[in-house]
């Protein structure tokens, strides 16, 4: 599934939202992930680039996918 397929990808630590539409022959996606707020612009992009390309490999007709990005909280 889309959720343990970004759980999967190292430096995730959690999601809480998947939200699937279609567009067309092509579906359009948002995922919200978590990660550690210490980490890096840089480092946090190639989390984002390869939750990416992890859900694109399950998804082969997804033709865009946004990931939001958030600071794992401290609860």
């Amino acid at each position: 599934t889309i959720r343990s397929t970004a759980r999967r990808v190292e430096g995730v630590k959690n999601l809480h939202s998947v939200m699937l539409r279609h567009s067309g022959p092509h579906l359009l996606g948002e995922i919200h992930i978590q990660v550690d707020g210490a980490m890096t612009v840089q480092e946090t992009n190639r989390i984002v680039k390869k939750v990416k390309s992890s859900i694109k490999d399950i998804i082969p007709n997804l033709g865009h996918l946004t990931v939001e990005v958030e600071p794992e909280s401290e609860e």
